[in-house]
């Protein structure tokens, strides 16, 4: 089994700030979102030969992907990481219902982490 470090999803293309500067062209792209299966699919064929120490969900802004909940349980469940998050700018969090919150807060291995 390989051990690498971080591992990324992009989940959407779009953000909610649209900085000229964004390093993955969200101010100037066509929205895009990635579905659950899809990650699922890669997470799978992946653990067949990788380990990382963190899996993180972010995008564009990730909390925007309307199947987010979705996204976090196909991360728990996959295994690839020893921990697991999100890369948020926060301008989405104070939409995000109680399910959001239980399914972040209640594991000692996930984290939000902001930029």
């Amino acid at each position: 089994m390989i051990q690498l470090g971080n591992c990324e999803a992009n989940l959407a293309r779009s953000c909610s700030l649209h900085c000229k500067n964004c390093n993955h062209g969200s101010a100037i792209a066509k929205p895009w979102f990635m579905e659950p299966a899809s990650m699922e699919r890669d997470l799978k064929r992946a653990s067949e030969v990788v380990h990382f120490s963190f899996h993180c969900l972010q995008g564009g802004e990730p909390l925007i992907n309307k199947k987010i909940l979705e996204f976090i349980e196909v991360q728990r469940v996959s295994g690839i990481a020893d921990k697991y998050g999100i890369l948020t700018n926060g301008t989405e969090l104070h939409k995000m219902p109680d399910e959001f919150w239980r399914a972040c807060g209640n594991r000692p291995d996930f984290e939000i982490r902001w930029s």
